[in-house]
Formats: structure tokens, C-alpha cells, sequence
């Protein structure tokens, strides 16, 4: 699986019909908070390096969180956006240090907890820690078989020409 930008972040999304309000340096969050997903990078817009690390957050009332495939929580910038609202922050690190593979991470996050999560009728923190259990934290590699057979399926699920653009 491909390295993901902020484009193709948006393109898969878009392909999935998840609500993406949209992808952000972690400097250039928006003012207000739309109800959605947003993908974030980790670097500000003055860094220069084009970014470094996605994360996620989710904005959706009965599904607040912020996810981090190395089980970060979030930067001040991210903090200061939230602004003391609750939101769920999982610590279960998924993702190798030197694997460029967390743009795929926070998509698996938002079409698990957007497709499965019950409106209502399940605590997030539940249903995350479900993900997090499927990708096991001490397999690294085993996550990304895993996450490959997930998206293999997905993409299969809604067609499978989107599929061919983004696996080699």
C-alpha cells in the first residue's frame, strides 16, 4: 500500500462517503468545528518539510475522539482546538515508528467507527479499543497484513477500479 497524501486522503474518503470536513496542518484547523472527520499532519505549515504524520480526530456528537496509530495524544494546537470539549484519546501504539502507513490507519478508524458504531447504542471508547485489539500493538508487521486484507475488502465492497489505484 501506497504512502498517502493529503489528496488521496481526501479521494478515499470522498470514495467512502465519510464525512471529511477536511485535512489540515495542525496549525490551519479551522475556527469553528464542523460536524465530521478531520484528518490532521503532525508538522505546522511554516515547517516546510510538507508534513510528517497523520492523525484523526472525530467530531461526530455521540463519537468524539482523537486517534493516533502511534498512541500519542494530541499536540497543544490539537488541544487548543478541542478546546476542553470530551473527547475519547486512545494511547495503543499500532504503527511502527518508521512505517509511513498512518494515513491508512486514520481512514481504517473512520470507516470502523462511521460503518460500526451503532448511533446511540456504543461507547466509543469501546469500539475503539475493538480496533485497537484487532491490530495487535506488539505485531506491527501482522498490523499490516491485517490492514491490507481490511482495505482489500473495502475497496472490493464499493468497486473494485478504485482499489487498483492505490495498491502496487
Amino acid at each position: 500500500m501506497a504512502l498517502l497524501s493529503n489528496f488521496d486522503i481526501i479521494d478515499i474518503c470522498k470514495f467512502l462517503n465519510l464525512p471529511l470536513v477536511g485535512v489540515f496542518m495542525k496549525d490551519q484547523l479551522p475556527k469553528n468545528k464542523p460536524i465530521g472527520y478531520y484528518v490532521i499532519n503532525m508538522e505546522s505549515s511554516t515547517d516546510g518539510n510538507g508534513g510528517s504524520h497523520w492523525v484523526c480526530l472525530c467530531n461526530i456528537p455521540d463519537r468524539r475522539y482523537y486517534y493516533d496509530s502511534f498512541g500519542n495524544g494530541p499536540p497543544q494546537l490539537v488541544e487548543k482546538f478541542i478546546n476542553g470539549d470530551n473527547f475519547y484519546t486512545s494511547s495503543t501504539r499500532l504503527q511502527h515508528e518508521k512505517s509511513e502507513f498512518c494515513g491508512w490507519y486514520c481512514i481504517a478508524i473512520m470507516y470502523f467507527t462511521y460503518y460500526f458504531t451503532p448511533k446511540g447504542k456504543s461507547n466509543i471508547k469501546t469500539r475503539i479499543e475493538a480496533f485497537n485489539r484487532y491490530y495487535n500493538s506488539k505485531n506491527y508487521k501482522g498490523n499490516y497484513d491485517k490492514m491490507t486484507k481490511f482495505f482489500d475488502s473495502v475497496f472490493k465492497k464499493h468497486s473494485t477500479d478504485y482499489f487498483d489505484l492505490f495498491y502496487f
